[in-house]
């Protein structure tokens, strides 16, 4: 069974989906044959994106079901790390720091937001 939030790996970006549709809707389709992304829900499963003509992007758990807590801890320690250096998260069970990094991840988008209105705002004067 999958578990929310599903956390979508591209390099150094890592991002936070309530659904595995949700996050087969954040991708494209060049980059799933290329195989760049690496997908988690929030227990540490391994997801895997598949792409047919009649389903379009689909993503979901697989048979052999790897499960790669620590994989996912490492990621999201650096992630976090990142944006909040004094925040050692080494040693915190894997659903605190996945609750911490998404945590991150709404305020940076937040932020975002206010600088793109601010950006806008000061456009149109």
């Amino acid at each position: 069974m999958v578990k929310p939030p599903i956390i979508l790996v591209d390099g150094l970006d890592v991002s936070f989906h309530p659904t595995c549709e949700a996050t087969a809707l954040q991708v494209e389709d060049v980059d799933v044959r290329n195989g760049i992304y690496t997908v988690f829900d929030s227990e540490g499963h391994v997801l895997q994106f598949s792409l047919t003509p009649e389903e379009g992007i689909t993503l979901r758990l697989p048979r052999d079901e790897i499960k790669n807590e620590e994989e996912l801890l490492n990621i999201l320690c650096e992630y976090i790390l990142h944006f909040e250096p004094d925040i050692r998260c080494q040693g915190m069970p894997l659903d605190r720091v996945v609750q911490l990094a998404n945590e991150i991840n709404i305020k940076n988008y937040k932020s975002l937001l206010t600088r793109l209105k601010r950006f806008i705002v000061d456009f149109i004067r």
